[in-house]
C-alpha cells in the first residue's frame, strides 16, 4: 500500500480550513474509489499547510491517477458547496446568536457561524442558494443590529409645553433596553434581590404566603426576560 500527501489548497482552494465539512466529503468520496484505501488530514511539524494523506494500491491505480482523481473530486465538491466569509463590526453576543439563527434558516445554508467579534462564516448549497442572496440578507441583518447614532440636540425641558415641543421635534433617543444600555445588568440584579427577599420573608417571617411567592415571580420575570426576548427575536 502506497500513500501520497496533497495540499488542501490544491484540492479545495475555496475551503477556509481543514475543519470544514467539504474536507470530510472529499475524504469519503475518495475512499469509495477503486484502489483507494484511506484519506485523512495530516500535518507536518512546523508546516502550516494542511494536507490530505491518501492511501492507495499502486497495483490498481497510479500516483498520477490518484492526484487527478483527487483534484477532479475536489473541483466537483467546490462546484456544489460554496463558502462565504465576512468581517462585520463587533456586536453583542445575543445579536450575533440571533443573526446566526436567521442565517441557518435560509434555504440552502448548511452551516452558519457568527462570532461577537464580527467574524462570519457560511457554508451553503449552490444548487439552492447563491452567495449574492446570502450576502444581501447578512448585510441587512448586520445593518439592523447597528445602533443608530443618538442626536445631541438642545431641548427646553422647562415649562408646561416641553413635552409637546419634544414630541413635535421628532427626536428618537435610542436605548439598548428599558433601563438604558445596562438594562440586562440591572435585571440580573433585580432578579437576585427579589429571590433573596422572597427566601428571607419565607424563612424568617410570618407574612402571608403570597408575599414571598410574589417576590419569586418577580425574580423569575427579571431573570427570564432577556432569554424570552432573544427566543422571540430568533
Amino acid at each position: 500500500m502506497a500513500k501520497t500527501k496533497l495540499e488542501l489548497s490544491f484540492l479545495l482552494p475555496g475551503v477556509p480550513d481543514a475543519r470544514d465539512r467539504c474536507v470530510q466529503r472529499l475524504a469519503e468520496e475518495l475512499t469509495q474509489q477503486d484502489g483507494f484505501d484511506d484519506a485523512h488530514i495530516t500535518s507536518t511539524l512546523g508546516d502550516q499547510q494542511d494536507r490530505l494523506c491518501i492511501h492507495f494500491d499502486p497495483a490498481l491505480v497510479s500516483l498520477a491517477d490518484v492526484r487527478d482523481i483527487a483534484r477532479r473530486t475536489g473541483a466537483k465538491i467546490e462546484a456544489r458547496y460554496g463558502h462565504l466569509t465576512r468581517r462585520a463590526e463587533p456586536m453583542h453576543a445575543r445579536r450575533a446568536s440571533a443573526i446566526e439563527s436567521r442565517l441557518s434558516r435560509v434555504a440552502g445554508v448548511l452551516e452558519a457561524v457568527v462570532s461577537p467579534d464580527g467574524a462570519v462564516r457560511v457554508e451553503f448549497d449552490r444548487t439552492i442558494a447563491t452567495e449574492a442572496e446570502i450576502s444581501a440578507a447578512l448585510s441587512d441583518w448586520v445593518r439592523q443590529s447597528e445602533p443608530e447614532p443618538e442626536e445631541q440636540t438642545d431641548h427646553d425641558h422647562d415649562g408646561g409645553g416641553s413635552d409637546d415641543a419634544h414630541a413635535a421635534a421628532g427626536h428618537d433617543h435610542t436605548h439598548d433596553g428599558i433601563l438604558g444600555p445596562r438594562s440586562e445588568l440591572y435585571f440580573a440584579i433585580f432578579c437576585g434581590v427579589f429571590l433573596l427577599l422572597g427566601w428571607l420573608l419565607e424563612t424568617f417571617t410570618e407574612v402571608a404566603g403570597w408575599v414571598p411567592l410574589g417576590c419569586y415571580f418577580a425574580a423569575y420575570g427579571f431573570g427570564g426576560y432577556y432569554t424570552v426576548a432573544e427566543a422571540i427575536e430568533k
